[in-house]
């Protein structure tokens, strides 16, 4: 996203600025419905992407399963009537996908969240990583008091208090051990029969406790820093996203998509570490996991862009991340005129490496077998900034909270020669920092 946040008349006041006093503000309108925070935080150096907290929205739209307006219809019309002067910030639940179109025929469940919500930001802040500065793009109607706040600098030194401290307790998971196993056998009995060929499977785990939302968030990021991570705070929920992968990213005419397909856990122990990313890159199962999800994206790029203007910038390269290494592709195209950035976000939703392939019968598949409602969970998280210029990410190592309630929803592809036990350890290594961070005392 360019550092010019607003088209019409706006200033920007920029001071010196730690990523802790990032957060540290962050913190100061944590518990304020429409706070929005946007974290490039992975261990990358001086290749880090800038990061975006808006605060006190202008108004919102909120869209439920239960609207007289068909949701995508009514989200695209009030995002372009909206995007002629500020930028929207907000989240696509999976369920929007089963509304793209109705001869899909997919079993929703009901979600206790909206199927989108999105906010209108007169002011945002930035904060830039490598300069460590923050500069505050506002319109000259935003409140003076938001102003106030950040000349006076109070906010440098305020943190969360219990940053440290947790009591949460696991309540109960959608699966045994053994339910799980089975549902990934049912699965693979599809797949041989020719029904599907790859589909994306989650479990979910569910814990009670007392510790304020964004005080959690910072523990988690500590331990698991990624480059797409959110927190968000809602009218009736939080949400705590850890995601390591791009949805998509339109700059201009050129659009951009990362799908991530293939996991090793990282270990301390040196040997051991590189011997799981060898293990990895050498996959053939792996490798073609994501081929596949490569090409639906491809397929999918192909709708939007224009003749011929489609490259696989990278395939199959391994990226290291705190806990687990990933296989990523990056896949770029340019554009067809005239789309708006609602269109564009649903000829693409959801992300192909989060529903299977094809990815429609996947969709069915994941809900006969899943029988709940995912949420926020595989959906996305983002900003438009304008009709050329959005980011959103695959909302995967993401949390729901409400009150003192969380739940984490874990997956990943299965295909014919899947082992159910390693798909199924497979979703434990990719919450393996959830975990230990929801048991520390």
């Amino acid at each position: 996203m360019r550092s010019q946040i607003f088209s019409q008349e706006s200033f920007c006041y920029t001071l010196p600025c730690s990523e802790e006093e990032f957060l540290n503000l962050t913190s100061h309108f944590s518990e304020d419905e429409g706070t929005i925070l946007l974290h490039s935080a992975a261990e990358r150096g001086a290749t880090r992407r800038c990061s975006y907290l808006a605060v006190q929205p202008k108004d919102k739209i909120v869209i439920s399963a239960n609207g007289s307006e068909e949701p995508w219809k009514a989200l695209d019309f009030w995002v372009g009537d909206r995007l002629k002067d500020l930028p929207c910030l907000g989240y696509l639940s999976y369920e929007m996908g089963h509304h793209i179109d109705p001869t899909w025929k997919i079993p929703t469940c009901r979600s206790p969240l909206p199927l989108a919500i999105f906010y209108r930001y007169e002011s945002i802040f930035v904060f830039d990583p490598v300069s460590e500065s923050l500069a505050v793009w506002a319109q000259s109607s935003a409140p003076n008091s938001l102003i106030d706040v950040i000349k006076r600098e109070k906010w440098r030194r305020f943190a969360c208090e219990s940053v440290e401290s947790s009591n949460w307790q696991f309540s109960h998971g959608s699966d045994t051990r053994e339910g799980y196993l089975e549902k990934v056998r049912v699965l693979q009995e599809g797949i041989l029969s020719g029904d599907v060929y790859q589909a994306n499977l989650s479990q979910l785990f569910a814990y009670k406790g007392d510790e304020a939302h964004f005080s959690l968030y910072r523990r988690l990021i500590r331990l698991n820093p990624a480059p797409y991570a959110a927190y968000l705070r809602l009218p009736s929920h939080s949400v705590i996203s850890l995601s390591p992968e791009l949805f998509v990213q339109r700059s201009g005419e050129t659009i951009k998509t990362s799908p991530i397909k293939g996991t090793a856990p990282r270990s301390d122990d040196v040997s051991e570490d590189l011997s799981n990313k060898s293990k990895l890159l050498s996959s053939q199962k792996e490798r073609a996991e994501l081929l596949m999800i490569t090409d639906l994206m491809r397929n999918d790029f192909a709708a939007i862009s224009e003749v011929g203007s489609i490259r696989v910038l990278h395939e199959c390269v391994c990226e290291s991340f705190r806990d687990v290494y990933h296989l990523i592709s990056h896949v770029q195209g340019v554009l067809r005129p005239d789309l708006s950035p609602v269109q564009i976000l649903k000829s693409l939703f959801p992300a192909g490496s989060i529903t299977g392939c094809p990815k429609i019968r996947a969709m069915q598949w994941i809900a006969q077998l899943e029988k709940r409602a995912r949420g926020i969970y595989t959906g996305s998280i983002g900003v438009i900034r304008d009709r050329e210029n959005f980011e959103f990410n695959v909302a995967i190592r993401t949390l729901q909270l409400t009150g003192g309630y969380l739940e984490l929803q874990l997956g990943g592809g299965v295909v014919t020669d899947s082992d159910p036990l390693s798909e199924y350890e497979e979703t434990l290594h990719k919450g393996r920092s959830f975990f230990d961070c929801l048991k520390r005392r």
